[in-house]
């Protein structure tokens, strides 16, 4: 993330809110609906809380460069210094109820901790009701005083870029056709034979059924009957519902068991897929040459690549229909850009080159080769 030579952090004797405790009925992500009686549930959303405000306060003490200001008031802050533990405990890092609390903790040997008084600060007020008046500012003092207030940060630029950026976020905003959606779990408390999980399934969640299909089916020519039993058998793994295996185009995935590409998949002496991967790369190459040089993290997951004596063969599999009468060919072009920056991330990140670069249309049961040099979607 971005750092600064100086970070103050104010206000750490705020109290954590922690509102939610003090309800009858909490919600939880994972969890649910729960009500204040069930044993152990309050306790439980008490520590994420509390992990979450810890999280927030280590994003910010680890932005500063050179200096790092702790500030926060305390109604008895000397007393509060004096219990600070220097070896606390689980338990004791649990019951702090503000962040000042947790700074106090340690030995504080490599930090200059200062108490000041608020009460000679309040008590020093003019003896007389009316402030003297003040001199106008000589022509130097003038001028010097315009130059401070035009003065601007010279790294606004940057301070508006992301720290980090998905693949699927950037095709989107580069227009390419595949970005779809997000998907998102059903809640964990949601029974499977429920009305919501059996809804149709957006073309997101679709596409992330055929994936979880393809990341481990077996390397060899398959008939439908044989995809449809590998399918079955992740539903009773648990790995998917009945509504993403309903959805699983089993004979367009036996299609392309029995294609060249995978035979060539099945002989390859490596074989990557569902690789994520995390790249630091100049933000200029994401966003334009305006943005500069500040490196972004890119984070993405490759659906295949497996080595050739040429390089590394880069193959996205897509799922979205191929509109009537389009060329599959000019479909496979409009992921240009996402796989631009497949292929940049895998060259940098193993060392060796990228031969190929392959978009596998489910539905049109194509697979065309996308160009380095393809334009990019208008």
């Amino acid at each position: 993330g971005l750092e600064f030579p100086v970070v103050f952090l104010c206000e750490l004797g705020r109290r954590f809110r922690l509102d939610g405790q003090r309800e009858d009925l909490l919600l939880h992500a994972a969890g649910g609906i729960g009500l204040r009686w069930i044993d152990g549930g309050v306790k439980r959303d008490t520590a994420e809380q509390l992990a979450e405000e810890m999280r927030v306060l280590y994003v910010g003490m680890t932005r500063a460069e050179h200096r790092l200001v702790l500030i926060g008031s305390w109604k008895n802050a000397a007393r509060l210094l004096a219990q600070a533990e220097a070896h606390p405990t689980p338990a004791q890092v649990l019951a702090c109820t503000a962040p000042l609390q947790w700074a106090l903790m340690g030995t504080r040997a490599h930090c200059d901790t200062r108490l000041h008084a608020r009460e000679p600060l309040l008590a020093a007020a003019p003896a007389s009701g009316r402030t003297a008046p003040l001199e106008a500012p000589g022509r130097e003092a003038a001028e010097a005083l315009a130059r401070r207030l035009a003065w601007r940060y010279p790294f606004s630029a940057a301070a508006a870029l992301p720290a980090k950026a998905a693949v699927s976020d950037l095709a989107r905003r580069m227009g390419a056709a595949a970005a779809e959606p997000p998907a998102f779990d059903p809640p964990r408390f949601l029974p499977a034979g429920a009305p919501e999980a059996a809804a149709a399934l957006t073309a997101a969640e679709r596409g992330t059924a055929v994936h979880a299909v393809l990341a481990g089916l077996p390397l060899v020519p398959m008939e439908e009957v044989d995809v449809r039993a590998h399918v079955e058998a992740l539903v009773r793994a648990g790995r998917l519902t009945a509504a993403q295996a309903a959805a699983v185009p089993c004979a367009a995935l036996s299609w392309l068991t029995r294609t060249p590409l995978y035979g060539r998949m099945a002989a390859s002496v490596r074989v990557e897929r569902e690789l994520p991967f995390s790249h630091a790369v100049p933000a200029a190459a994401l966003f334009g040459a305006a943005a500069g040089a500040e490196p972004v993290l890119l984070q993405g997951v490759i659906d295949c690549c497996f080595l050739t004596d040429a390089g590394w063969v880069l193959v996205d599999y897509k799922t979205d229909r191929v509109p009537p009468g389009e060329p599959a060919a000019r479909q496979a072009a409009a992921h240009a850009p996402q796989l631009r920056l497949y292929a940049g991330a895998l060259a940098q990140l193993t060392g060796l080159p990228v031969a190929e670069r392959l978009v596998v249309l489910l539905s049109a049961r194509a697979i065309e080769p996308v160009p380095a040099d393809a334009p990019e979607p208008a």
